[in-house]
């Protein structure tokens, strides 16, 4: 019999992932993803490539891939930055219209649930299913509730000067920072015209 607590906390926390459900949701990938909850020392590609993620980029809230400015090695050849995508499949690719869309033209790695035929070609393919360090349930369960902070390793450089500010000054340095990218945009435009 469950207790008060367990009741309340399971209403006010819901599952972000349900046992026997054939996939995840994505946000739960992208959660793994960006915590790195994988088997490092021995990641593949879904061709075979051993996979060295060096930095899993940054998070992405905006439109474009979900992660910005990684830093990957396959195999033995020269690390590599580049943007990375994630999907609950490979279709997702094609189906959410990537492979038209110039924003995800500097996309050098694609990660997903499970693997396909459907996914873009000449990408390497992350597979998570099989590369998890813990069962997925364990992983929803952890990383669900924590889903809305952001794992110190990835975090930006203004991440540390900024954490003291109050609201208001980082209201104000925004303002200011907003402002001298203005006045350097129109300068470089004067010199332009």
């Amino acid at each position: 019999m469950a207790t008060l607590y367990e009741k309340w906390h399971k209403q006010a926390h819901p599952p972000v992932f349900r046992e026997g459900s054939s996939v995840p949701p994505e946000q739960l990938l992208q959660a793994i993803w960006q915590r790195q909850r994988i088997r490092r020392s021995d990641l593949r590609a879904s061709d075979g490539r051993r996979a060295a993620i060096l930095h899993p980029g940054f998070l992405n809230l905006e439109a474009g891939p979900d992660f910005r400015r990684a830093l990957v090695q396959m195999g033995n050849a020269k690390p590599f930055e580049c943007d990375i995508e994630v999907d609950v499949l490979s279709n997702g690719w094609r189906q959410h219209g990537h492979d038209t869309n110039p924003a995800f033209g500097s996309v050098g790695l694609h990660v997903v649930w499970r693997a396909g035929a459907k996914g873009p070609s000449g990408l390497p393919v992350i597979e998570l299913r099989n590369q998890l360090d813990a069962p997925i349930d364990q992983l929803a369960t952890a990383l669900g509730q924590a889903a809305t902070s952001t794992p110190q390793n990835v975090r930006g450089r203004c991440s540390a000067p900024l954490r003291d500010l109050p609201g208001e000054g980082v209201a104000d340095l925004l303002g200011q920072a907003a402002r001298a990218r203005l006045e350097a945009k129109a300068s470089s435009l004067g010199a332009v015209a």
